[in-house]
């Protein structure tokens, strides 16, 4: 079963240095992006496609800390809601994917500060 997972906004909602020289817009650009794909790869791994949700694929909208820590519950992007709605098990599935992940590793050495917001939209393609 092929499973891929695309991650299109990792932008931090909250600025907070944690280094003494402020990051070029590029290079933030670049650390946001790796910390995206850290938490991505986390995703995937912790994902589990329902039996017969093949081909399908759902949004979900993911917020969270540079501690790891979810920032309020994760939700089905608007974008999938009415898809999400045919499909409960599918749901479910990105949402328990998330559960199962939290907190996520690894994100303070890619450069984000420990009450740095993330603002993630992952996308699950099954």
């Amino acid at each position: 079963m092929n499973r891929s997972l695309l991650v299109f906004v990792a932008l931090p909602l909250l600025a907070a240095s944690v280094s003494a020289q402020p990051l070029s817009a590029d290079a933030y650009l670049k650390q946001s992006q790796a910390i995206a794909i850290r938490v991505q790869r986390q995703l995937i791994a912790c994902w589990q496609v329902p039996p017969g949700a093949e081909g399908q694929h759902i949004a979900l909208d993911v917020g969270f800390f540079g501690n790891g820590q979810l920032d309020g519950l994760p939700s089905i992007a608007a974008e999938s809601v009415k898809p999400a709605s045919k499909d409960q098990a599918l749901a479910e599935s990105v949402l328990q994917a998330v559960a199962d992940c939290e907190p996520f590793t690894g994100l303070e050495e890619l450069g984000a500060g420990m009450m740095e917001r993330f603002s993630v939209t992952v996308h699950f393609q099954s």
